[in-house]
């Protein structure tokens, strides 16, 4: 039988919660507005369908809850796990979201703008075919994104791993060595390495040096190819 969660099956009044863990309780179809609620933890409820509007949300894990279409406005979310959501084609602009990971979201066509995301992991979205601006992302997975074209302008990145994206223009085992290398939107990727071309030009001997044994010898080799190509 299926079923929506009142407020009048709580044991407390609804706006004193400010935690709730629901798992595998593939029966329910809804949860009751929690105003204060600050942590929900839904995992696996295939038959949920929608959440209400939860105006103080900061954590959200809804792994699995693949009969999910859309998110509400969450307006504090922070950080948002909603890995193998195969039912969602996009999120609600999420301000504050500073760590999304929604793996396997293979629906998934687009993300809004996130102005404040620092970590970002995408792997497998096969229907993405672009990314939104991401001004202070620092991290990115978006390995097995099959359909993505391009990166954007991603100036604060450190981390990136693209294996898989058939449609970048990565280069693996450059000059047979072990490193990728990814040249996008005035960044260059080489090995586990991502700057902005302009401090490639500015780094020292020294600096590439300390990277790896063998990157000077790399670098005064293919330095030229690799930023003026």
């Amino acid at each position: 039988m299926k079923y929506k969660l009142k407020e009048d099956a709580l044991e407390i009044p609804a706006e004193l919660i400010e935690k709730i863990t629901v798992l595998d309780c593939e029966n329910c179809t809804g949860l009751p507005v929690l105003p204060n609620l600050k942590e929900l933890s839904c995992e696996d409820c295939i038959g949920l369908i929608e959440l209400p509007v939860l105006p103080n949300l900061k954590w959200l894990n809804c792994e699995g809850c693949i009969g999910l279409t859309g998110l509400p406005v969450l307006p504090n979310l922070e950080w948002l796990y909603c890995r193998n959501c195969t039912g969602l084609t996009g999120l609600p602009i999420l301000p504050n979201l500073g760590w999304l990971y929604c793996d396997d979201c293979t629906g998934l066509i687009e993300l809004p703008v996130l102005p404040n995301l620092i970590e970002l992991s995408c792997e497998d979205c096969i229907g993405l075919i672009e990314l939104p601006a991401l001004p202070n992302l620092k991290w990115l997975n978006c390995e097995g994104c099959i359909g993505l074209t391009e990166l954007p302008i991603l100036l604060k990145l450190k981390e990136l791993y693209c294996e898989g994206c058939l449609k970048l223009d990565i280069i693996e085992n450059y000059d047979n060595t072990n490193w990728t290398v990814l040249n996008f939107n005035n960044m260059l990727k080489i090995g586990c390495e991502i700057h902005s071309i302009k401090e490639w030009e500015e780094f020292t001997d020294e600096r590439i040096a300390s990277m790896d044994p063998k990157a000077l010898d790399f670098w005064k080799k293919n330095k030229t190819k690799l930023l003026y190509k």
